[in-house]
């Protein structure tokens, strides 16, 4: 190999060598832009999954202040129910009583006791009557909640899953 071929040889390593450089710089000026996007998208993701999970959060607090006042709601009309034991009791009570009403007044009372026996008798079966009526309505309400509240349950069960 001569001088002349060896100049050439050596210019074009020469050339090559600063092609390769200046594209290995353009390589990474580029893969510096792209890391840069990456990092920014990646910040975005980051930034919207924070606004979701906040909405999210939000709207969590939302339906538990709300399932907390209807609580609250169920428990002061709680307070003005019959409770099971105390139905039974006075119902028991005032059977009691018109069963003896009955046999007194059919023994020991003219008619016109009997009568004033028969509507005092029937005051009476009046008031069982209401205070079956409101025991039926507290046991639908008590029916009603529980169907709710199962119903909550199992939508927040299913948004949460």
């Amino acid at each position: 190999m001569n001088d002349q071929e060896r100049q050439e040889q050596i210019t074009l390593t020469v050339a090559l060598d600063r092609y390769f450089i200046d594209r290995l710089g353009d390589c990474q000026r580029h893969c510096s832009k792209m890391l840069e996007v990456f990092d920014k998208r990646l910040d975005d993701i980051k930034t919207e999954k924070d606004v979701a999970l906040k909405v999210a959060k939000d709207e969590m607090e939302r339906r538990l202040e709300g399932m907390n006042e209807f609580r609250n709601q169920l428990e002061r009309q709680a307070s003005n129910f019959v409770d099971e034991g105390t139905y039974k009791l006075a119902h028991n009570n005032i059977s009691d009583k018109i069963s003896k009403l009955e046999v007194r007044a059919e023994k020991f009372l003219d008619e016109d006791d009997k009568k004033d026996y028969e509507k005092r008798i029937s005051e009476i079966a009046t008031q069982k009557a209401v205070l079956d009526g409101k025991m039926i309505f507290a046991m639908c309400i008590v029916a009603a909640v529980i169907a709710v509240l199962i119903t909550i349950g199992a939508k927040m069960l299913s948004h949460t899953g």
